[in-house]
This record gives structure tokens, C-alpha cells and sequence, in this order.
């Protein structure tokens, strides 16, 4: 990886077992391929079941998302993003749209877990109404099984559940639909306007 983009990437605050697999990183890679083999690298380099160690395996993947999406020429990325009026939620990733923002939570397990991104994907929707909520996992019985139960109506605040496992990922064909659209960078809301009588 070149060193610019190695700047670029530092700007968020990932762990340094980030930049050591990155540094490790075959040019050639893209998308579900970049993201689960340098997952799987990282996974060989370090004891991710830890403890010290399992509270930077989301980070991790997350940093490997934004690095797919980057290649991808996908901008602006917020990572960590606070959205006005939807109070204590951080979105791990967040496309920003005035109509259809796109919000990326990432798992490495799910377990009970997305039940946390499917509530911050019903807040988000109350103040985007065309807002799109995708979990993604590396576990693939887990994400499957959430996604059919996505696409029979039992969660309501997931768009999808896409499991990152190969290059046939439907991964790949999000990050090709993503590009397709312009983001933006949110502009700064002022709490309070109007006239102000003061003495």
C-alpha cells in the first residue's frame, strides 16, 4: 500500500494491528477478497479470542471495509459517525446522502448483536426516511440465517445482512452499487436560528 493512502487511513484511529496486516497487503486484492483474506491474516498473526485482543477485531474489519470502499474510489467515508438528532448511536460506517444516507455496521459475530444495528437502522430512518442499513458479518451461518430473516420481514431497521466470505460475495456488487452514487460531505447544522432578543 502506498504511503499516502497509509496517511489517509492513520486519520481514523484504528489499531496498529491494522496497519501491521495492511502493510502486509497484496496490491491486487479488491472488495470481499481484500477484506477476507487480510481478515483471515490478521486472524493468523494475533490470538483474536483474547481478551486483550477480541475488543480490536471490529476495528479491524471495520478498517478493512473503509479500505475496500476507498479503492474503490467510494468518498466521502465518516468512520465512527454521530448523526444530529439520533442521539447516542455511533454508525460505523456512513455513506452521507440528503436522501439516502447508507450505513455499513460491521460484525464479526453476530449473536444477539445485530439487534443493536437493526435499532440504530429504525433510528436512522426516522430522520432519513430513504436511508439504507446493511450489517455485515464474517460469519457466514449467522449472516445468512439473519438475512432470510431480513428478507421475510422479521427485522425492520436492516436492509441486508451481507456475509464477507469469497469473491463471489455479494459484497463485491454493493461496493459496484455504492459507486454509482455521488456522496457528500454533511454539512454543519446550527442548533438554533431566528431572531434573538438579548440584554
Amino acid at each position: 500500500m502506498s504511503s499516502h493512502k497509509v496517511e489517509d487511513l492513520r486519520k481514523l484511529g484504528l489499531p496498529n494491528e491494522f496497519y501491521q496486516v495492511v502493510a502486509k497487503l497484496d496490491s491486487d486484492l479488491r472488495g470481499s477478497r481484500l477484506v477476507d483474506e487480510e481478515y483471515g491474516l490478521y486472524d493468523s498473526m494475533y490470538d483474536t479470542s483474547h481478551a486483550g485482543q477480541r475488543s480490536k477485531n471490529g476495528s479491524v474489519f471495520e478498517g478493512l471495509v473503509v479500505y475496500a470502499l476507498y479503492l474503490q474510489g467510494i468518498f466521502p467515508i465518516y468512520y465512527q459517525a454521530s448523526v444530529a438528532f439520533v442521539p447516542h448511536v455511533i454508525y460505523d460506517i456512513l455513506l452521507f446522502h440528503p436522501k439516502t444516507p447508507v450505513v455499513l455496521s460491521c460484525k464479526t459475530s453476530l449473536r444477539e448483536r445485530w439487534k443493536q444495528a437493526d435499532l440504530e437502522g429504525m433510528a436512522l430512518r426516522q430522520v432519513y426516511r430513504g436511508a439504507r442499513s446493511i450489517l455485515l458479518t464474517l460469519s457466514a451461518a449467522e449472516g445468512k440465517r439473519l438475512q432470510r430473516q431480513v428478507g421475510s420481514g422479521e427485522v425492520l431497521g436492516l436492509d441486508e445482512c451481507i456475509v464477507i466470505e469469497d469473491e463471489k460475495s455479494r459484497f463485491d456488487e454493493l461496493i459496484r452499487e455504492l459507486s454509482t452514487t455521488e456522496y457528500v460531505t454533511a454539512e454543519s447544522i446550527v442548533p438554533v436560528t431566528g431572531k434573538v432578543l438579548a440584554h
